[in-house]
């Protein structure tokens, strides 16, 4: 069996290859900010959080939630040029820089700020490989090799024992990679994150629709084959991996995330076979390079979420409907696009299925009408799902597979309607609960 080179060989290697195509002041960036990193190591992990200008309002509770889990932070603020200018942008990054030295509650040298007022807009696969290279070379310079955590700067709550769950289920040796548990608004106990706790069931049903599709994929009853899906809102990665890999993919204005997962899960169990003892790696179990952690979750804003239920479609379509391209996220509130949502006569809304449980047929029908629909048309959106017979699996996770058939044939019981009204909300006193 041939050895596995060591972390330092490879990390060289790739730093060669993907260093030679940067501009010299993209390389000059990346290693005065290696230089603002080293403080922070040796450590297990840290965590990187790309964060626009316009998002550092979410930083100072997140910096205090993750300190609390004892891990070293890294953020990197950018932006485009003519968005905000120079003078401004470098007044917003020193205000966060004092804020994050006199804060009591953060230790010295546990977070480090690297900034960017860049001319030309930086593309998410940019943002992320620039963040990560300047880790790994701060790594190299301090012989560690930390886990890397990448967090989004709009992360609403998160799990008090985020990092030792990511830790747990990365300290397996042939694990390259952990998913967190991601959420849009809602938390797994259902509390809403919506402008101060508003009930938005759409969004509920939609992150109902998007879990059950992960977990299916994860079964290997979607899309042909078992894959863990990390996203970009909260995913974890062995940085010895991410160089056999050659990392993020620059010129990915999103998706990058999912690509480097692809390229993880697709080659990791043959390139990252660990030797153990003599065995023969043919005979030895194939196991996933990617962990999936369910309690390591967090909720991240769903403005992209929201911004799609209020233009009629489903909260799983939202990178279709609202690309990062060409749309910021700062550009969309959650907490107006949700009271937006509450207003139209067309969505469902929890006084509509209050009104229908308290004995309004007409509206309750349409509720299952329009539930129906909405499910139907989120799971036939994602590409993962290659035929009816997927689907159904799908709907079976859900819990609902016979539902639809059931409402056509007016055969609906009280059991049937609680399973659809969970769907939609976590607050309601349904009957035989």
């Amino acid at each position: 069996m041939s050895e596995i080179p060591n972390f330092e060989y490879v990390a060289n290697e790739y730093l060669a290859r993907s260093h030679f195509q940067l501009s010299e002041p993209d390389l000059s960036f990346l290693l005065e900010s290696a230089k603002k990193i080293e403080p922070l190591l040796p450590a297990q992990f840290v965590v990187a959080i790309p964060c626009h200008i316009n998002d550092i309002c979410f930083i100072p509770e997140l910096i205090g939630k993750l300190v609390e889990q004892k891990t070293r932070v890294c953020i990197f603020v950018n932006c485009l040029r003519g968005e905000v200018d120079n003078e401004r942008f470098k007044e917003i990054v020193e205000g966060l820089e004092d804020y994050l030295k006199k804060a009591v509650s953060i230790p010295k040298d546990s977070v480090a700020l690297i900034s960017s007022n860049d001319e030309n807009r930086l593309s998410m696969g940019r943002i992320r490989a620039t963040l990560t290279d300047s880790i790994l070379v701060a790594s190299l310079n301090q012989k560690c090799k930390p886990w890397v955590v990448h967090i989004d700067a709009d992360t609403l709550a998160i799990a008090d024992c985020f990092v030792s769950e990511v830790r747990r289920h990365g300290k397996d040796l042939r694990t390259y990679m952990v998913a967190a548990n991601i959420c849009y608004g809602y938390d797994p106990g259902g509390q809403s994150y919506v402008g101060g706790g508003l009930d938005v069931p759409e969004l509920f049903l939609a992150n109902k629709v998007q879990h059950a599709i992960l977990e299916c994929a994860r079964l290997g009853k979607i899309n042909y084959e078992s894959r863990i899906w990390a996203e970009g809102a909260g995913f974890a990665f062995d940085l010895y991996a991410y160089c056999r890999v050659s990392g993020f993919d620059r010129e990915r204005e999103s998706g990058e995330d999912d690509l480097f997962g692809f390229k993880i899960h697709k080659f990791g169990d043959v390139a990252f076979r660990v030797p153990i003892g003599a065995i023969d790696s043919v005979d030895m179990e194939v196991k996933s390079n990617i962990s999936y952690a369910a309690d390591a979750w967090l909720v991240t804003d769903p403005r992209r979420q929201l911004f799609s239920i209020y233009a009629g479609m489903g909260g799983t379509e939202a990178w279709d409907v609202a690309p990062f391209a060409e749309k910021a996220g700062f550009s969309m509130s959650s907490t107006d696009l949700a009271e937006a949502y509450s207003r139209a006569s067309d969505r469902i809304t929890v006084e509509k299925i209050n009104a229908f449980l308290g004995g309004d047929k007409s509206i309750g029908d349409w509720v299952f009408h329009r539930s129906i629909k909405l499910i139907g048309r989120m799971i036939r959106a994602d590409i993962r799902v290659q035929n009816g017979r997927q689907a159904n699996e799908v709907w079976e996770t859900l819990g609902l597979a016979d539902l639809a058939e059931r409402f056509r044939n007016d055969d609906l019981d009280t059991r049937d309607i609680e399973r659809l009204l969970r769907c939609l909300s976590p607050n309601l006193s349904l009957v035989g609960c």
